[in-house]
């Protein structure tokens, strides 16, 4: 007796990851200012032809309660503002292809983010036996999440960063995400520091978001933040 049951995988974000047959690169796709094409590698790296397809959504309020994720309509690439081409692709074995993503976007006030999902058409098969001697069809499908950012001119968040006890709250009133990385916990000097754990040593703070947390004791916080993928600023509360 043989049963079929079907499960999805998400992968994502990286520089480059690679599942089953299939390979991506870039994870995280920025277009700076006057720079309007970029190119996303896919690979496969096994042994059969692999099928791919690359679906886009713009992420309206990226970060905040009311994000809402825009598919493309088909029609309009303008309104849309980014053209990929292709959304469908076949890969022979030990292959590669590009996926083209064009910026029609230009003069953004603040950063556009996309998101981008190429998914495997051919699920892999897998046949497992069970304990009482019959056997169980899995069909395996997963998918990539490429983030993509349309950079203003000139890109900045700025960082508000508010301590109220062991209470942190850090805004973004800028024009530009910022990835807060190495998070750590010092004394009310600035000093003694030690890495904060449990979720609270990284955080992405996109336009316009806030982000409140609870500190394990009292003490000054301190991230090390990147922006517009290359750019570092020192973050620290009061």
């Amino acid at each position: 007796m043989k049963k079929m049951s079907s499960v999805y995988c998400a992968i994502g974000l990286g520089l480059a990851l690679q599942a089953n047959g299939l390979g991506v690169s870039p994870m995280l796709v920025y277009f700076h200012a006057g720079n309007n094409v970029q190119d996303i590698t896919v690979e496969n790296a096994d042994q059969v032809v692999e099928y791919a397809s690359i679906t886009p959504l713009y992420l309206q309020n990226m970060g905040l309660s009311t994000v809402k994720a825009v598919p493309f309509n088909g029609t309009n690439p303008q309104a849309f503002g980014l053209m990929i081409t292709p959304t469908k692709m076949a890969l022979q074995p030990q292959a590669s292809r590009k996926i083209r993503l064009v910026n029609l976007m230009t003069n953004v006030q603040e950063d556009r983010v996309y998101t981008l999902t190429v998914t495997n058409i051919n699920p892999t098969e897998k046949v497992e036996a069970l304990s009482h001697g019959s056997s169980a069809q899995m069909s395996l499908t997963y998918g990539y999440k490429i983030r993509v950012f349309v950079l203003p001119i000139n890109p900045l968040p700025i960082i508000h960063a508010k301590r109220n006890g062991t209470s942190v709250t850090i805004t973004n009133t800028g024009n530009s995400y910022i990835s807060l990385r190495s998070g750590q916990l010092c004394d009310l000097s600035g000093g003694n520091c030690k890495p904060l754990t449990n979720g609270l040593d990284y955080h992405a703070l996109y336009v316009g978001n806030s982000w409140t947390f609870n500190l394990p004791r009292d003490g000054v916080v301190k991230y090390s933040g990147v922006y517009a993928e290359t750019k570092n600023m020192a973050v620290q509360s009061n």
